[in-house]
């Protein structure tokens, strides 16, 4: 099933935390990226059981910030 067609179709949709989107990033499981870019979600489509992973952008990156802020010297 294509990502497109994914979503204009009833699947299952499943909102995930970050740390369950990443677990199923470095999964075994035969998922291909199916982002939305107007709802502003990043998501994994499982091509096995049409199961649609959903996480949005805000929650995805939002603990990134710290990290690039300047050290002081």
């Amino acid at each position: 099933m294509q990502c497109s067609k994914a979503m204009n179709t009833a699947i299952d949709e499943r909102f995930v935390d970050r740390d369950e989107y990443c677990q199923l990033l470095v999964s075994r499981k035969h998922l291909s990226r199916c982002d939305d870019p107007f709802a502003r979600t990043c998501g994994l489509l499982d091509s096995e059981t049409g199961v649609r992973f959903v996480i949005e952008e805000d929650r995805l990156f939002q603990d990134e910030v710290p990290y690039l802020r300047r050290i002081p010297r």
